[in-house]
């Protein structure tokens, strides 16, 4: 567009503002700047003029109000459009005084009593009003003569034809724009709807305002080239440089660049909150909601691609670092952070999670607005990011074993599958037997038949095998019976074999004696177990027990793996019992209902160690578990007690919190330890010891 020029009228000025009569001083140089012919986008001399006129009607302290300053402003103006200092622009904003409306009934005078606002800014805002009056008088006055504004003529054209058909049809307070579908329209009338919804910025604009980037490059071009490099490499960079290297870069201490680096921080945060800045950081909040992906937010706001010179950086990734409100990381979009929005999600899936210990896909949409509202791919993406996957339409964690996924896998089923038809519904390669393992192992299922499992919640019988059905008759006969009676009972009653109820009553947990099968005894078990001060690679910490293991191709599998009977024994574990041990990701099954104890699938826990690396299964008094790795080790002792899973402290030597932890007194001495350690055949740290 054109400059506006000032009317040539010679009522110009009292016409706009009606009170510059009782200032005679500005009245003669209104006249005079009239007469120049002056062009108010480029003239100084109107400029100097408004401002003149600011200054007297400070000084004066005058009563007039702001609405009968500026007369002809449209009282919706926005105030920040006015682009105010900062304490000004505080001043409104701490009134809540957002559109000129809220400012009409102000006086001059009553701005300069605000609290934190100087006579220089009160004459600041007086001045902008001033010239934003008097551009928006000259912008009316040349429209009709101003053929680059033709478009804004058919505007006006089209909104009167649409408030002239309102008014006819009774609907003269609906929006103009606003089309009652049960009703016909003229063409005419329609043509003009469809006009103004096809208007855009790039109409009202020959050439493009400044944009975000060109905003924020304004707010930098404030700092110095230093100031400006030490945001750029340390605050906006993806790889930021540490205070030390730029210290040594700009020569400076480590210290002098924290300042500076401080200093222009929160100048440019202080810039960017204010304007269309502000409105623009506003947008942002109000699209992430909870979360929003990155490729939705530049969807919804274009200009957030756009690079900023100075930072050599998007116009999103500025406005990120400089806003503490949310955070934009790894593609996503989180308000507080992204990290709580993942902790949020968590939560939520352990609050819906059924007797299963999972919930659906959909129940989390439908109880979570901030998921709701990302696309179906951006759902799926999410819960990825969050480290989940899906399996029947249930959410799992990823790390989740098979026992978990086949807990899924019945519950979508709705009934018992063999263990054939679970494997074959896995997201994951198991075999049939690893997976019968595993529910054998964990109290959620039971068997229903020889090679169908359900759920346990569903309150079905459950399937009872041959050794289970030896420990009815031997209890029903009073805890012994004779091998051919019970060979009789079982083979006229069930579908089995003599042979295997042979085979089954002379093995754990039975024992046959002259032609007599019983259950075994807490003393047939000890004559034939280690103690826990006798197990090799087993030692006592504080607080906790620590057995010593290599990580094998069942672990990493999923698989189960054995224990020591003396250490489950320890933890309160006996035969054909379990235990559930707390975890980081949830429990951890030991159970003894073979002829070994077993510890469940650690799969999930051992994610960053390596195939045949040594680690440390770790169970604590308080019923916890966890898994560590080997220490590093500066000398011998340090390397021997890391073998041992131990950590050196100041209390006591090395040597005697070994002594301690195979159950023998810290003054043992090195022989007799040595001695201990090849009776447990623990020979490695034997060795180690004899070579100190």
């Amino acid at each position: 567009m054109g400059a506006a020029k000032l009317s040539s009228s010679a009522n110009y000025w009292t016409d706009l503002f009606p009170w510059l009569a009782g200032l005679p001083v500005a009245g003669r140089r209104a006249h005079a700047i009239l007469e120049s012919g002056s062009d108010i986008d480029e003239s100084p001399e109107v400029e100097d003029f408004l401002n003149f006129i600011a200054r007297e009607l400070v000084e004066l302290r005058s009563g007039v109000t702001v609405g009968k300053l500026v007369p002809g402003l449209a009282t919706d103006l926005l105030l920040a459009e006015l682009n105010v200092g900062t304490r000004m622009t505080n001043a409104l904003s701490d009134r809540r005084c957002d559109t000129l409306s809220d400012i009409s009934a102000v006086s001059v005078a009553d701005l300069l009593n605000w609290r934190n606002v100087g006579v220089g800014s009160v004459q600041d805002l007086v001045s902008r009003l001033l010239i934003a009056a008097v551009r928006e008088h000259q912008t009316n006055v040349n429209l009709q003569n101003d053929a680059s504004l033709g478009w804004l003529r058919q505007i006006a054209s089209d909104l009167r034809d649409l408030a002239k058909w309102n008014f006819l049809v009774g609907r003269p307070h609906s929006s103009l724009l606003q089309r009652d579908p049960s009703m016909a329209e003229p063409s005419a009338v329609e043509h003009a709807r469809h006009r103004l919804a096809q208007v855009t910025a790039s109409d009202v604009f020959e050439s493009a305002p400044e944009s975000a980037a060109d905003l924020i490059g304004a707010a930098l071009a404030n700092l110095d080239p230093r100031e400006i490099q030490l945001l750029r490499d340390r605050n906006f960079s993806d790889s930021p440089m540490t205070l030390d290297a730029l210290g040594v870069a700009f020569g400076i201490t480590r210290e002098r660049v924290r300042q500076i680096e401080v200093r222009a921080f929160l100048g440019l945060r202080e810039d960017s909150s204010a304007g269309l800045l502000a409105g623009l950081s506003d947008a942002i909040r109000e699209h992430i909601g909870t979360i929003s992906s990155l490729g939705g937010l530049l969807s919804s706001l274009p200009a957030m691609r756009e690079t900023v010179d100075q930072a050599n950086q998007p116009v999103w990734r500025v406005l990120d670092r400089l806003d503490d409100s949310y955070e934009i990381r790894d593609r996503w979009c989180g308000i507080p952070s992204v990290g709580a929005q993942v902790d949020r999600t968590h939560t939520q899936l352990r609050e819906l999670a059924t007797d299963t210990g999972y919930t659906t896909v959909s129940r989390l949409i439908e109880s979570d607005e901030g998921v709701r509202r990302l696309s179906e791919q951006e759902q799926a993406d999410w819960l990825s990011y969050c480290g989940f996957v899906e399996l029947e339409g249930y959410l799992l964690p990823r790390s989740a074993g098979i026992a978990d996924r086949a807990a899924v896998v019945l519950e979508a089923e709705g009934h018992p599958m063999s263990g054939a038809e679970i494997v074959a519904r896995l997201d994951i390669e198991r075999s049939i037997r690893s997976a019968k393992n595993a529910l054998s192992l964990d109290p959620r299922f039971v068997r229903v038949n020889r090679d169908a499992w359900g759920l346990a919640q569903w309150g079905l019988s459950q399937y009872k095998s041959i050794r289970d059905l030896i420990g009815v008759e031997v209890d029903a006969k009073g805890g012994q019976i004779s091998l051919s009676d019970l060979v009789d009972t079982l083979t006229t009653r069930y579908s089995v074999s003599a042979s295997s109820v042979v085979i089954y009553g002379n093995s754990h947990p039975y024992r046959m004696e002259n032609g007599q099968v019983r259950r075994l005894t807490s003393e047939d078990m000890d004559l034939s177990g280690r103690s826990v001060w006798q197990t090799p690679r087993l030692h006592r910490g504080d607080g906790c027990w620590i057995l010593r293991t290599r990580i094998t191709s069942d672990h990493l599998r999923g698989s189960g793996c054995p224990l020591p009977s003396a250490l489950a024994r320890a933890l309160g574990i006996e035969r054909a019992t379990s235990k559930m041990f707390a975890t980081t990701d949830g429990e951890q099954l030991v159970s003894w209902k073979s002829s070994q104890p077993t510890l469940g699938s650690i799969r999930r826990l051992i994610t960053q160690f390596s195939p045949d690396e040594d680690i440390f299964l770790i169970f604590s008094d308080d019923a916890s578990f966890h898994v560590e790795p080997r220490k590093p080790a500066v000398n011998i002792l340090d390397e021997i007690l890391a073998t041992a899973g131990l950590s050196a402290d100041s209390q006591g030597s090395p040597l005697g919190k070994l002594a301690v932890s195979i159950g023998l007194r810290a003054d043992v001495g090195v022989a007799g330890l040595i001695s201990a350690l090849r009776g447990r055949r623990d020979d490695d740290l034997a060795e180690m010891l004899e070579g100190i």
